[in-house]
């Protein structure tokens, strides 16, 4: 699972050349999901103006339904903001509106839907290694606690289809 060169880097974070392709790696359905949606309000905070805020909400409406989307919505941006609280430096991601970028994953990315990947299959200690990883290091107690609520709402999602 050797990193590849995005052929449209000019799209992409700076500093950064090499990622893998969302097709490399075992995120299921709903996990490639809470991807584009904590991708839209990573646009949201980089680009302000852009509101992508909102498209976050109405796509986590459209893949959750209208009951649970917008509490999921509101659970990764708590999720991502208790990343933002901790880490020293920028988190690189992908533009989820550009077709070919949204197919690559960096490794913040990487390391934020592992973390969940591995507690939804209860896999605490290496949801832990992700999550230091993404938190570099620093105090990640409060994204654990936040990505255990997002676990608990798609339990109770799957669940009620």
């Amino acid at each position: 699972m050797a990193p590849i060169r995005h052929p449209h880097s000019d799209h992409m974070p700076a500093g950064q050349i090499q990622y893998q392709t969302l097709d490399q790696l075992s995120f299921d359905m709903a996990e490639t999901h809470i991807l584009t949606i904590a991708r839209l309000f990573f646009v949201s905070f980089h680009h302000p103006k852009s509101q992508a805020w909102m498209s976050a909400i109405f796509t986590s409406e459209d893949l959750f339904g209208e009951a649970q989307g917008a509490k999921i919505a509101a659970q990764i941006l708590q999720t991502v903001n208790s990343v933002r609280h901790v880490r020293r430096s920028g988190f690189s991601y992908c533009d989820p509106n550009c077709e070919d970028c949204a197919q690559f994953v960096t490794k913040e990315e990487r390391y934020l839907v592992l973390a969940l990947h591995c507690l939804r299959r209860g896999k605490l200690s290496d949801a832990r290694t992700q999550a230091m990883l993404l938190c570099q290091g620093g105090d990640y107690t409060q994204f654990m606690g936040m990505l255990g609520l997002l676990v608990k709402s798609f339990e109770e999602e799957e669940a009620s289809e």
